[in-house]
């Protein structure tokens, strides 16, 4: 019930808790370099804005299988005094095989990130870049080295296109200074493959154009 005497309802109730509850980024990923927030500290902000509201949290986890998968179901439940419900679910994949995890281990790992995803989807807390603390010893991997491409060199100007321009310049609507132009680029080696054929290209569209 509120100050004036009002009853909050469940939704009212969500909406100040997923405005206000704030949970910073403490732990630290020492082998991917990146901070992180665990279950944890997650139920440690939201306790005090639960009594505030009069409200109580719930957490249920079963094993499931999916596609032969091993999974943990975590599902996170909010109640108030009317009954009134409202609930977050995440499926985090066991694998028993972890490297440097025992089963218990691997089992305890999956269940505190799925809980943590669960809270995280219920108080809409951003968890982007957030692949939590597990196993990173057996995770981590090497940045892939990039790969070097080389520019290959210019080729040279063909015989057939050097025939091509002395026949294109043979024509009257070609002006002097551009044949002189074509033929010291010739003489000298200028031109390439590539620049040869957008000359050849250039030359025909002005005779054609003169027409």
């Amino acid at each position: 019930m509120g100050k004036d005497g009002k009853i909050i309802v469940l939704h009212e109730k969500m909406v100040d808790i997923q405005t206000n509850l704030k949970v910073p980024k403490n732990q630290i990923n020492k082998f991917q370099n990146f901070k992180y927030r665990s279950s944890e500290d997650i139920l440690e902000e939201v306790k005090p804005l639960l009594k505030k509201h009069d409200l109580t949290l719930k957490v249920d986890e079963e094993l499931i299988e999916i596609s032969d998968l091993v999974c943990i179901r975590t599902t996170v439940t909010i109640t108030d005094r009317a009954d009134e419900k409202m609930s977050a679910v995440a499926y985090v994949g066991v694998d028993p095989n972890r490297k440097g995890m025992d089963i218990g281990q691997s089992f305890g790992a999956s269940s505190s990130y799925a809980k943590k995803y669960a809270l995280g989807n219920l108080f809409l807390l951003d968890d982007t870049k957030d692949l939590d603390a597990i196993d990173n010893k057996a995770t981590q991997s090497k940045p892939s080295p990039k790969k070097q491409y080389k520019k290959s060199a210019p080729k040279s100007i063909t015989e057939s296109q050097i025939k091509r321009l002395r026949e294109l310049c043979k024509d009257e609507k070609v002006s002097d200074k551009t044949v002189k132009h074509i033929a010291a680029g010739v003489k000298g080696d200028k031109f390439t493959k590539e620049s040869a054929a957008q000359q050849i290209i250039m030359l025909e569209k002005v005779i054609r154009d003169e027409k």
